[in-house]
């Protein structure tokens, strides 16, 4: 009933009727009716902007309550924000729903992402660029989820962000840029293919953010394994730091993504890791590699990679 614009509005008017009796309480906590009664006089009010921060308030402590009601109130909030106004005035809750993004539950992660999208959407890039930049950090750990929909959805919204930031937080945002290359590189090979779909766009925004030339022409005509090798060419000192970023992938749930990583990273120095089935996958690719018919074109190995002074 929340989803539905006409179906909410009836829904709240009824709510603000009965909970307007300070003895009437309708679910279990004052907080919770207090929210779903702020939320009504969101919905049926025109209010300005200063009532529209005082009303919102009482959301900033919903996360000390049920999860069942936070997605209701956020499935709520999604609704109204269909409206312009009322996606402008949503500003000020974007603080508390990076928060969100933190909570363990996906269904509520995918409702504070759609939320984030058609507010950030109505900004202008002066407000938008500073809110981007920190949202972006909290997108990062979000594109290897196990849930598509969420890769997807935060693969996304970071390219949306990239185009949003003007001169005074690029140099912030391309820091966090940088760290979301590798991950980006390996969703390219995403089995689901509109997860590798929004990387490739991603990746795309990020040479243009990062002026990277030739990273944007090899996206653009899609040299997948040259992305790999011009990431260690605009770089070599970050040899170490892609090599960590890599090990999670070797565990990924995903063969495509374990693929990449073995042919990413150099393997010579994982042949005495700890665990026996990455020992027995850099022992197999290294004897891959030293067979001269499977070798790379390129002047790039993986066995090439281990000699790199660290």
């Amino acid at each position: 009933m929340f989803s539905v614009p006409q179906t909410l509005q009836s829904v709240l008017k009824e709510l603000l009727i009965q909970l307007q009796d300070p003895k009437s309480r309708l679910f279990c906590t004052y907080l919770e009716d207090h929210c779903l009664v702020s939320l009504a006089m969101l919905a049926g009010s025109d209010l300005g902007d200063r009532e529209f921060a005082l009303l919102y308030m009482a959301f900033r402590f919903l996360k000390e309550e049920r999860l069942a009601m936070l997605s209701l109130v956020l499935t709520g909030i999604m609704t109204l924000s269909q409206t312009d106004e009322m996606a402008r005035k949503m500003k000020v809750m974007l603080p508390d729903l990076m928060w969100v993004l933190q909570c363990g539950n996906k269904a509520i992660k995918i409702k504070a992402l759609a939320i984030f999208r058609t507010v950030m959407a109505q900004l202008q890039r002066e407000e938008a660029s500073p809110i981007a930049v920190t949202l972006a950090g909290f997108l990062l750990p979000l594109f290897d989820d196990e849930l598509s929909q969420l890769r997807e959805s935060s693969i996304s919204l970071f390219r949306d962000l990239m185009k949003m930031v003007v001169r005074n937080n690029k140099r912030e945002m391309k820091n966090t840029v940088q760290c979301g290359l590798l991950p980006l590189f390996f969703r390219m090979s995403d089995q689901v293919q509109s997860v590798a779909k929004a990387a490739g766009e991603a990746l795309l925004a990020a040479a243009e953010l990062l002026r990277w030339k030739q990273l944007k022409q090899l996206v653009q005509t899609e040299q997948t394994w040259r992305i790999g090798e011009s990431l260690l060419e605009r770089d070599r000192s970050r040899a170490q730091e892609f090599l960590s970023q890599s090990l999670p992938y070797l565990r990924d749930a995903q063969a495509s993504s374990r693929e990449a990583a073995v042919r990413f990273i150099a393997l010579q120095p994982l042949e005495q890791d700890s665990e026996p089935s990455i020992c027995s996958l850099a022992a197999q690719t290294i004897h891959i590699l030293g067979n001269p018919r499977e070798q790379p074109r390129s002047r790039w190995t993986l066995r090439g990679l281990c000699c790199w002074p660290r």
